[in-house]
């Protein structure tokens, strides 16, 4: 019997998903995820999956959410 090695599909976020879901503007998510002045040190950063494809995953996404959750 062979084994079949399968692991759950990583869900990813575009950036518009990620400002959709979160209730800000594109650059903002942008702004957040950078080294910038406007950078939040612990907002998830994108992973490069292709030369024009950038996104984040929902684990991550959901793990800052229910972190900052906690702080209110």
């Amino acid at each position: 019997m062979a084994l079949s090695i399968r692991s759950p599909a990583m869900k990813y976020l575009s950036v518009k998903q990620v400002s959709e879901r979160l209730g800000i503007s594109i650059p903002c998510v942008w702004n957040w995820s950078g080294n910038g002045p406007y950078s939040v040190p612990d907002f998830p950063k994108p992973y490069k999956l292709g030369p024009h494809m950038v996104r984040w995953r929902i684990d991550e996404i959901q793990a800052w959410e229910e972190s900052r959750e906690k702080v209110k």
